[in-house]
């Protein structure tokens, strides 16, 4: 079943998530209750593989040159980043 799954992480760290092969990230924000989430579109039948995300704030160092950005997003006067660390 092709669905959407909500993953809460937090601020300023390595967070490592499994997810479903493939999943696709399609966003990185608050929720309804303030905590802050990537939402993702998954393949539930899938195995499940660990990504890691580092969320990053603005001026602060991005500590891998080959994670790449997904997304950003503004909670108040700060701007979180969140990138992925590939394999």
């Amino acid at each position: 079943m092709r669905t959407v799954y909500k993953y809460e992480v937090e601020l300023n760290k390595y967070v490592t998530i499994a997810m479903p092969l493939e999943a696709e990230i399609l966003h990185f924000g608050l929720d309804y209750e303030q905590d802050l989430c990537i939402w993702a579109e998954v393949e539930t039948e899938r195995d499940t593989e660990a990504r890691v995300f580092q969320i990053v704030g603005t001026g602060n160092e991005i500590t891998n040159s080959d994670s790449f950005h997904l997304g950003s997003c503004v909670v108040g006067p700060y701007v979180w980043h969140l990138y992925e660390v590939p394999e």
